[in-house]
């Protein structure tokens, strides 16, 4: 069984992305991107972005 998740949701101009890194972590991360002037994405693995980690 799988003990990660990632669920991506978009927007128009907007989208966030949920992790939770394990069913005994008490902590989710929530990543939010936007769309750039180009029409393309953000890219958290390139730094961009903003994450905030969520404590219990």
């Amino acid at each position: 069984m799988v003990n990660t998740h990632r669920k991506m949701f978009f927007g128009q101009n907007v989208g966030m992305m949920l992790q939770s890194p394990s069913w005994h972590d008490p902590y989710i991360f929530l990543t939010f991107i936007q769309k750039k002037e180009d029409n393309s994405w953000e890219k958290p693995s390139s730094g961009e972005g903003k994450v905030l980690k969520l404590f219990n």
